[in-house]
C-alpha cells in the first residue's frame, strides 16, 4: 500500500533553515494577522482583552499565540514599565528599575523573566526601526510614541540603538547561560540601556556633578545592590579582568560606590 504524506514545516525565520532543507520545500509565505484578526482569535479562545486589545495586537506581531501569552503574563504591564524606564533616560529611574528587577527574580517568575527579556529586545528594535525609517510605530502602551520619538531622532541614533540591542541581547543570553541571578541580569540590561545613545558620558564631569566626588541629592542617592558572580567558572576563562573593569564602569555610570567589607577574618 502506497502512503502519501504532506509535511508542513513552519518557520518564523526561513533564512536560517539549511539550504538542503529549503531546496526541497515549496514556500508559502503567510502574512501577519491583522489586529482585528488577532482580537477575533482571542475571542475564539475565550479571552476578553478589553482595552488591552490594541496593545496586544501590536506587540504580538500578528501571532495569536503570542497575544495569548502576553495576556496571561501581564505583558503589557511589563512593557509599560520598560517604556517608563526609557522615558527617564538619560538619568535612569533606579528605584523603579530595582522594583522591576526584583519582580523578575521572584520564585516561579521564570516565564515572566523570559517575557521581560523578549520585550526589552522588542522595544529596542522598535526604537532602532523608528530612527531608521523616520516613522514611529503605533503605540502599544500610552506614551510609547513620545518616548520612541525622543530617543530615535536620526538614522545615526538608529544604528546606535541597534548596536545597543545587540549588546543587551548578548549579555542576556550569556547571563542566562551561566545562571546569573535574575535581578542582577535585569539590572545589568537596564544599566546597559542607560549607557545607550544620548546617555551622558560617565567620565564627563564638565557639568560639575561627578557622581564619584559630589554628594548626591536625596532623589539620586545610590542604592545598595547585593549581587555576585562566580568568576572562577570556565565560562569566564580569560575574561576576568575585562568583566571586573566593566562592572566598575557600570557602578560609576550609575553613581554607585562599591561597598567596603567590614574588618574581620577573611572568608
Amino acid at each position: 500500500m502506497r502512503i502519501v504524506a504532506t509535511l508542513l514545516l513552519v518557520a518564523h525565520q526561513p533564512a536560517r533553515l539549511l539550504p538542503t532543507i529549503r531546496s526541497r520545500c515549496r514556500e508559502l509565505r503567510l502574512e501577519r494577522l491583522r489586529p482585528e484578526d488577532v482580537i477575533a482569535a482571542l475571542d475564539q479562545a475565550g479571552i476578553d482583552p478589553g482595552g488591552q486589545a490594541p496593545g496586544l495586537a501590536e506587540l504580538s506581531g500578528g501571532s495569536a499565540g503570542e497575544a495569548v501569552r502576553l495576556y496571561n503574563l501581564d505583558g503589557l504591564k511589563i512593557y509599560a514599565e520598560i517604556v517608563g524606564l526609557a522615558a527617564s533616560l538619560p538619568m535612569l529611574d533606579r528605584p523603579r528599575a530595582m522594583k522591576l528587577a526584583e519582580a523578575a527574580a521572584q520564585r516561579g517568575a521564570e516565564q515572566k523573566l523570559d517575557l521581560l527579556l523578549a520585550l526589552m529586545d522588542m522595544f529596542l528594535a522598535r526604537v532602532a526601526r523608528a530612527g531608521a525609517t523616520g516613522a514611529v510605530p503605533p503605540e502599544a502602551v500610552p506614551g510609547e510614541a513620545e518616548v520612541i520619538g525622543r530617543l530615535a531622532g536620526s538614522p545615526v541614533q538608529a544604528r546606535a540603538w541597534a548596536d545597543c540591542a545587540q549588546e543587551v541581547g548578548a549579555r542576556a543570553r550569556h547571563g542566562r547561560a551561566v545562571n546569573l541571578d535574575p535581578a542582577a541580569l535585569v539590572m545589568d540590561m537596564l544599566l546597559t540601556l542607560a549607557q545607550g545613545p544620548g546617555a551622558p558620558d560617565a567620565r564627563d564631569c564638565s557639568a560639575g556633578n561627578d557622581p564619584m566626588t559630589e554628594a548626591p541629592s536625596d532623589s539620586m542617592r545610590p542604592l545598595l545592590v547585593d549581587s555576585h558572580c562566580h568568576l572562577d567558572f570556565p565560562d569566564f576563562d580569560g575574561q576576568q579582568a575585562e568583566l571586573v573593569a566593566r562592572a566598575r564602569a557600570a557602578l560609576r555610570a550609575a553613581g554607585l560606590r562599591r561597598a567596603r567589607r567590614p574588618p574581620g577574618p577573611p572568608r
